[in-house]
């Protein structure tokens, strides 16, 4: 027997005639004529679980058929799980090889070797700048160093055979050192006029035009590397002490449609006093679809909970009156299957599924189809 049909359609008659009587009733006496249908309802439920005994009761004297009556039920059998959560942020794709080079010299730009979007090789040589001042400079300090060697290997020989003075001796050595250092610190700045890729990547942009002088510190050339990519996501700070590194999650990419497996490479310790969140780091494998590119948004998902043994349920199944959350379970009274009423203590809930802390337990029926139509205590049917 449908009886939340029943009650549904007493109760609707309730509120058809009281309740348009009672239209332009204040706030207060609508809470109250509410928590009177309530009431009404609860009471009108165990009349009518009364009487549907009684009718068993003299049916099973009789003998008569009431088969009608049993309610048909499919049941799920409870069985410890894994089970856990996921919370939901955003994050953006980053290049670990991302980088602007700049110059380190004041020079003009005379050659640029290569184009926009060109992959190009660790050492590979991108950009010649001017260094024509730099040769001549060098020149000029190679011609004295030679004649300053001349005269130290001259002023050395003199010097073990006990003529001249020492402070000759050392004035000689001194220059010669001091050419030698000028001379390397030339070589050195004359290498930083060529420019060449400090990795294996490709070229983005190229800032600089060729007769353009470029000053120290102002950016070249970027590069970008797609085989060292990573994904940066702000978690809130409630979250903190839940997620570790080594924590495996998933990435979801929009404009590829593709969601991978990948895991976090380190959690920022220092909440950010603005944001009031904590940044991570994560690992971003290479993918069989297209390459990410830096800054794209992807969806993020992180577990910040787990239960190797938790009890589950569909969160479907379960239902809610004024004295808590409850499911039905099977039991039985006699010979008789009935649905019985538990009251349980919710956990988290997660994908259609909610943990079960307690009323329930292991090896447990639980009414799945058929979980509206029953009452506690009421005699079902279970059926495949």
């Amino acid at each position: 027997m449908k009886t939340q049909k029943i009650i549904g359609i007493i109760l609707a008659g309730m509120f058809l005639t009281e309740g348009c009587n009672k239209a332009e009733n204040t706030l207060e006496e609508k809470k109250k004529i509410l928590l009177e249908y309530k009431q009404g309802y609860f009471e009108l439920g165990g009349k009518i679980k009364k009487l549907e005994k009684e009718i068993q009761d003299i049916s099973s004297k009789t003998g008569e058929n009431i088969q009608e009556n049993i309610t048909l039920v499919t049941t799920l059998k409870l069985s410890p799980k894994k089970f856990h959560h996921e919370i939901e942020v955003r994050g953006n794709v980053e290049s670990r090889n991302n980088v602007n080079i700049s110059a380190e010299t004041l020079a003009k730009v005379i050659n640029i070797f290569v184009k926009e979007g060109q992959w190009v090789t660790q050492g590979q040589k991108l950009m010649q700048l001017d260094g024509s001042i730099l040769e001549s400079s060098l020149n000029e300090i190679k011609n004295n160093l030679e004649m300053a060697r001349i005269m130290f290997e001259k002023q050395s020989a003199l010097w073990e055979k006990k003529v001249g003075t020492e402070l000759q001796y050392l004035q000689v050595k001194t220059n010669k050192e001091s050419l030698e250092n000028r001379l390397a610190t030339l070589q050195s700045q004359l290498l930083l006029t060529n420019i060449r890729a400090p990795f294996n990547g490709k070229i983005d942009y190229i800032f600089s035009k060729n007769g353009e002088t470029v000053s120290p510190g102002i950016p070249l050339i970027r590069m970008v590397s797609p085989t060292n990519m990573s994904v940066k996501a702000d978690v809130s700070e409630s979250y903190s002490g839940k997620i570790h590194s080594g924590d495996p999650l998933k990435i979801h990419f929009f404009e590829q449609n593709q969601t991978i497996q990948s895991s976090i490479s380190s959690v920022q310790q220092v909440i950010n006093a603005e944001s009031r969140s904590f940044k991570v780091d994560i690992n971003l494998p290479q993918t069989s679809f297209s390459i990410p590119l830096p800054n794209q948004t992807v969806l993020v998902y992180l577990t910040d909970y787990v239960n190797e043994k938790a009890i589950v349920v569909p969160t479907r199944l379960i239902q809610r009156d004024l004295s808590g959350y409850y499911v039905y379970k099977i039991s039985k009274n006699e010979t008789k299957t009935i649905a019985q009423k538990v009251s349980i203590v919710l956990g988290v809930s997660f994908d259609g599924e909610t943990e079960i802390l307690t009323g329930i337990r292991d090896n447990d029926k639980i009414i799945d189809k058929g979980c509206r139509d029953v009452l506690d205590s009421l005699e079902v049917k279970m059926v495949q």
